[in-house]
């Protein structure tokens, strides 16, 4: 048999089926009508080897067309409601990549102490910028930074001619008044000189004292002088400079006893009081612990609930630790405690009104809360949270209240994928 043709050696269409293998189109039966053979092929692979003219479907062979027509239908079908199914859900992707990223985290409850550390300056218990009371030529300068000086004690001489030859003429004018208001008041008593003539002296003699005390105090301005007694921490003049009134001169220390300065969160101040114990500590001198005592605590908190609170130094930290040096406070609490935490970073603004975000429902809204002390990195929260909420800890800086969000970090990110 040819194998080329479905036709036999002759001619006839074959009486047994020819292999469908290789065929593309769906099968379908045809008959010849000068055989009584029937053949199964391809719907085009039958329309080019028929005899033009010969071939058509059997009548009963619908059936099968019908099936695979409807097979094909189905198919198309299918293929569309995957296609529609799909573009909903690859819009929805690009939407939630369109959503502000965040990380989040719950609060946690951990064991806290009370205990905390400040870090200040020291500063002297007194120190005091001396100002020229007068103006003039800077003749000499008696001390250099680093002098120890009394109370009163001379720092700086300014010229003084014209202001003392002023006070000598003062004197003796007031030295005249003086002895005329005398002699008017022994001539009054003989009867001598009118009341009106002993109320003139006496008004005389009162021009000329005050005028002689200013003459004498601007003669003494000339020398200008400590007004505590401490160390010279710096000077601000020179010999043959023209000073002004009121100019700098000096600034001295008194180091006889030293003071922090420091301010602490309501909560830690009212946990302290007058004459606690104190632990100073210097980067200066690794390892070495000094003693301080609390001085004074305010009565009145600041605009960020804070209260001046002064520490004085004791012991050898007067000696060794110099003003203006920075040390750190230690302050002693009432011991452990649990505590719910978050991190400060989560907190939007400041700790005076603090607010944070919350993702419920895909959505992130601002809450108010109630902050506690600070440990470390982390901030107490002592109402407005729970450990079930999902705290924004990063990216919450241009969110607004109810905006939707994409979590793609966190401990508490698993919870909502």
């Amino acid at each position: 048999m040819n194998q080329s043709s479905p036709r036999g050696r002759s001619g006839q269409w074959p009486s047994r089926p020819v292999s469908s293998v290789g065929m593309v189109s769906p099968l379908i039966r045809y008959s010849h009508p000068d055989s009584e053979g029937e053949v199964q092929l391809a719907h085009k692979k039958t329309r080019a080897l028929a005899p033009e003219g010969s071939w058509r479907p059997r009548v009963s062979d619908a059936p099968i067309v019908g099936a695979a027509a409807a097979a094909l239908a189905v198919l198309a079908l299918s293929l569309a409601v995957v296609s529609v199914s799909c573009a909903p859900r690859k819009s929805e992707e690009k939407k939630a990549l369109d959503l502000p990223a965040v990380s989040v985290g719950h609060p946690e409850v951990r064991q806290v102490s009370d205990s905390f550390s400040v870090v200040g300056s020291i500063q002297a218990d007194n120190e005091v910028t001396v100002l020229s009371e007068t103006s003039g030529k800077i003749l000499s300068v008696r001390v250099k930074t680093g002098d120890s000086v009394a109370a009163d004690a001379p720092l700086v001489y300014v010229d003084k001619d014209l202001r003392e030859a002023t006070f000598i003429a003062a004197q003796a004018a007031y030295e005249k008044a003086r002895k005329d208001a005398e002699r008017a008041e022994s001539l009054h008593s003989d009867k001598l000189v009118s009341d009106a003539d002993i109320e003139q002296a006496h008004l005389a003699e009162a021009n000329a004292k005050s005028q002689y005390l200013v003459a004498k105090k601007e003669l003494e301005n000339t020398t200008i002088r400590s007004t505590i007694a401490g160390v010279v921490a710096d000077t601000y003049v020179s010999k043959g400079e023209q000073i002004a009134q009121g100019g700098k001169v000096a600034l001295v220390v008194d180091d006889s006893r030293l003071k922090v300065k420091v301010l602490l969160p309501e909560r830690s101040a009212i946990a302290q009081r007058a004459g606690d114990p104190v632990v100073v500590e210097s980067d200066l001198f690794p390892g070495r612990k000094y003693r301080g005592r609390i001085e004074s605590i305010s009565v009145r908190g600041d605009e960020t609930h804070s209260f001046p609170t002064e520490v004085t130094l004791l012991g050898a930290a007067s000696s060794e630790l110099r003003a203006g040096m920075s040390v750190r406070l230690g302050f002693g609490g009432a011991g452990g405690r649990k505590a719910l935490l978050i991190p400060r970073a989560a907190v939007v603004g400041s700790l005076r009104d603090p607010e944070v975000f919350v993702v419920s429902g895909g959505s992130a809204t601002k809450r108010g809360i109630v902050a506690g002390s600070e440990y470390g990195t982390d901030v107490e929260v002592i109402s407005g949270l729970a450990e079930a909420d999902v705290v924004v800890t990063s990216g919450q800086t241009l969110l607004v209240d109810g905006q939707a969000v994409r979590i793609v970090q966190g401990e508490a990110a698993d919870d909502h994928n």
